[in-house]
């Protein structure tokens, strides 16, 4: 789910002037160049991710012979609609495209999409009853949460978990939800795993604008297909790497039926937690610098829950409900998409996610009780159909998007570095410049990986 929801939070965040940059660095012609160069050997690409199929396009485009191996019966990743469950296409990774300066909304931009400025008000369900955000800001604790999440942009202690950070600065347990949303839900995780001053790196090394947009009218999957239709029929699905042996001329990768496949170079754009997991084995063994980096940047459980109902309950210009419970936050998935689908998203992460994980269809229950608590009941009453994506047992992803750890912020360019002019790392996770768990970030990092193959 490369950058499920980044910085959807950003107007109540400080920072809230645009950084000031050239503007001819963000033009289509400048960003979305191919790089320049050639290789005459053969790149195999290990995921058909957004940063694998953009990596494989940049490549064809440059004649390279390249081909692309994806675990999956599918290609897109973190990038997956759903179809036939709405009148448009539901995200059930990526939904957002976050600021206007990126290359990904270059994409986006150029084919025709039509963008819808992130719409709504935020309320909160607190004191037993649904509030604006205007209503509630002059409670005592209820600015102490709302400075938390200006903190992320401001703070200049040493490292921290965002839950300390929560402890130190009195966030009583009445507004808590509040920091679990928009600090640890909007980060990809939970507060207690959370760097707070990881947060504030991020944060700083951030350039691509403080907007974000929806698009109406298509899926992020078919601008990614669109984009790189030149590389699609280069991807053999099914085809899942367990074996990289590099230490000869030549790459020898060993799928999980025997077959193998030769080549002169490698770019491995699989989820941070695939390598995690070390399902992947490798010869010779990464250096120690590649392994800590793979396990000290954090990625977890996310889920997103859609709920359909009759018609709508809520607020009409309802942007966000954040609430004390299993879900943090909840948010109209059909606004300003459709006039006659009536969806809610729920949108859980870290140790949210992994408790409703473990509910199974009981987590559709919960859901609507917490719904119930807000709108007296309406949920249960109107409800007709659900979705449940758990990113955490998708095989072959097995989690949400990277987040910042304790230990995690030299090891992003550690995890980033090449190795022995053979193996190429990308994906959102490898981002070094602040946009990580972005889809922008991963198309990013495969501009830099083709770049550094072609020169």
């Amino acid at each position: 789910m490369s950058g499920i929801n980044r910085r959807r939070f950003v107007k109540n965040i400080a920072l809230a002037t645009p950084l000031l940059l050239a503007p001819e660095l963000f033009t289509s012609c400048n960003k979305l160049k191919v790089p320049k160069g050639s290789f005459s050997g053969k790149v195999i690409v290990i995921g058909a991710g957004t940063a694998g199929m953009v990596a494989a396009k940049l490549l064809t485009e440059r004649n390279v012979d390249v081909l692309v191996l994806e675990a999956a019966s599918v290609h897109g990743g973190r990038v997956l609609p759903l179809n036939d469950f709405a009148s448009f296409p539901v995200e059930l990774g990526a939904e957002e495209v976050h600021g206007h300066r990126t290359r990904w909304y270059q994409i986006v931009k150029d084919s025709n999409a039509d963008f819808i400025n992130e719409p709504g008000e935020n309320y909160y369900f607190l004191d037993s009853k649904v509030q604006l955000e205007k209503d509630i800001k002059n409670d005592a604790e209820v600015s102490k949460a709302f400075e938390m999440v200006d903190a992320m942009d401001t703070y200049s202690g040493g490292e921290i978990t965002a839950e300390q950070y929560s402890i130190n600065n009195g966030i009583t347990a009445r507004v808590k939800f509040i920091d679990n949303a928009q600090v640890g839900g909007e980060f990809g995780t939970s507060m207690e795993r959370l760097s707070f001053s990881g947060i504030k790196t991020s944060n700083d090394l951030w350039s691509a604008g403080n907007s974000n947009y929806m698009i109406k009218n298509k899926s992020l999957l078919s601008v990614l297909d669109n984009y790189c239709s030149n590389m699609l029929s280069k991807i053999i699905y099914d085809t899942q790497v367990v074996n990289i042996d590099s230490s000869q001329t030549k790459i020898i990768l060993t799928d999980q039926n025997g077959a193998v496949y030769e080549a002169d170079k490698v770019i491995i754009t699989v989820p941070l937690t695939v390598l995690q997991q070390n399902i992947i084995a490798f010869t010779p063994a990464l250096p120690a610098t590649k392994i800590s980096a793979i396990n000290g940047i954090g990625m977890g459980a996310g889920m997103k829950i859609i709920l359909k109902f009759d018609s709508a309950f809520w607020q009409n210009d309802l942007g966000s409900l954040f609430s004390d419970g299993v879900v943090p936050e909840y948010w109209p998935t059909a606004l300003k998409k459709s006039s006659s689908d009536y969806l809610l998203t729920a949108f859980v992460m870290g140790s949210f996610a992994e408790y409703l994980s473990g509910q199974g269809s009981n987590a559709i229950t919960l859901c609507l009780a917490q719904l119930d608590a807000a709108y007296a009941g309406a949920a249960t009453a109107h409800f007709t159909d659900s979705h449940i994506i758990d990113w955490s047992t998708q095989p072959f992803i097995g989690g949400a998007y990277s987040f910042p750890t304790q230990t995690s912020n030299q090891p992003r360019k550690d995890l980033a570095a090449s190795e022995n002019d053979k193996l190429y790392f990308a994906g959102e996770a490898t981002n070094t410049e602040g946009s990580f768990a972005t889809v922008h970030g991963a198309v990013d990092s495969a501009f830099s990986v083709v770049e550094e193959i072609l020169n």
